[in-house]
């Protein structure tokens, strides 16, 4: 897989990354003991490495468009819908594309070249630092690495560090010095794909602490106000940990943690293997009770708002946005877009996935706004680097 430079061409990958078979019972959890042999040799590391890679790209190239079969409401046209056109949010965006090249965008200022971070290889995430003064860069091919560049400058800060090529290998920490990444593991022969490592990466001195070795099919880190997570779609410990600095501990047994607010209400995602959207339960103390009714409909979270929660529903043609308050559905907004992922700036939440143009929702009017980024036919991933 090289290019996403069309829609047709990602719902292909999507469709054909979705029958990815599992292995049915629990995977052998390698023990602390040095395996055999290590490291395959380069030919046979690859293929493993591909079956993670292929697997972990089911959430930016996912087309299977089940949305549409037991919706519990259909999409339909926002209130707003023959207004003017909604402003988008006057922000500094910065847009990475299928062949490595970085992409600024400011409002006022002439586009200029882009600089191109990651070669012959496609930028998978783009993950901005809590000051916003700093980005990690994940390029991914049958091989990933983490870059931290200025978000001015494009200068690089720190790097490279060897990731999964996965749109979620790292996590900034809140305090902005410390990134959690996913690094390959140990290559069983004896397993279908290689290990994971969970790590916290010092950007100034560099250094790399392992704090969870040699996981099978860990997917879905995130860092969130309940702290560093990371989730596994089958035994011994399905569901999602999170780690308190010293220790892990069982958050949901079941379900993947996406999104988290100071009040410890959270939202998270019942699916299969891999960071793929599916439906979504809202958490509240130690309940969780479901927001998506029809067991088809595939939801990606995007935003918790107070008791509003904003998920992307991957129904045809083009998605909607489903606006959820308290248990209920609020509205239906059709988009014409991929988007599942989504930065919070502000009262907007601008989509980070792949797309031709930038799109934004706006909290406080329910409304979507639009804007083409200079030079930038299609991107491959998203992110917001300042509110003016």
């Amino acid at each position: 897989m090289k290019t996403y430079e069309d829609q047709e061409l990602a719902q292909e990958f999507r469709s054909l990354a979705g029958q990815i078979p599992v292995p049915p019972g629990e995977l052998p959890r390698p023990h602390g003991s040095a395996l055999a042999g290590g490291l395959r040799f380069a030919g046979v590391l690859a293929g493993v490495v591909l079956v993670v890679f292929i697997a972990s790209f089911i959430n930016d190239l996912r087309a299977n468009r089940q949305g549409s079969v037991g919706s519990s409401a259909s999409p339909t046209p926002s209130p707003t819908a023959s207004a003017p056109p909604t402003a988008f949010p006057n922000v500094t965006l910065l847009a990475g594309t299928s062949d490595g090249r970085l992409y600024r965008s400011e409002p006022g200022v002439a586009p200029r070249a882009p600089a191109n971070v990651c070669p012959s290889q496609a930028i998978l995430a783009l993950k901005v630092s809590p000051d916003h003064a700093s980005v990690i860069v994940v390029c991914g091919g049958s091989n990933g690495e983490a870059l931290v560049l200025d978000t001015t400058t494009f200068a690089q800060r720190a790097g490279p560090l060897a990731v999964v090529p996965n749109v979620d290998a790292v996590a900034w920490a809140p305090d902005g010095k410390t990134v959690a990444a996913l690094q390959v593991g140990k290559c069983d022969p004896q397993a279908p794909v290689c290990s994971v490592h969970v790590s916290l990466w010092d950007v100034a001195s560099g250094t790399v602490r392992v704090i969870r070795p040699d996981e099978p099919l860990a997917f879905n880190l995130r860092w969130t106000t309940l702290g560093l997570s990371i989730s596994f779609p089958q035994g011994p410990e399905p569901g999602t940990l999170t780690w308190d600095g010293q220790a892990w501990h069982e958050y949901s047994a079941r379900r993947r943690l996406w999104l988290a607010d100071q009040s410890n209400r959270a939202v998270l995602v019942e699916a299969g293997t891999g960071n793929v959207g599916g439906r979504v339960w809202e958490r509240q103390g130690d309940t969780e009770l479901p927001l998506t009714a029809s067991l088809t409909d595939i939801e990606y979270p995007l935003a918790l708002d107070g008791d509003t929660v904003v998920v992307w529903r991957d129904v045809p043609p083009g998605g909607a946005l489903v606006i959820y308050r308290g248990q209920a559905i609020e509205r239906v907004i059709p988009t014409d877009g991929f988007c599942d992922a989504a930065q919070q700036v502000g009262r907007w939440v601008v989509c980070t996935s792949s797309g031709s143009t930038a799109m934004a929702y706006s909290l406080d009017t329910g409304q979507i706004a639009r804007q083409q980024i200079a030079g930038v036919n299609r991107f491959n991933a998203l992110a917001v680097v300042t509110l003016r």
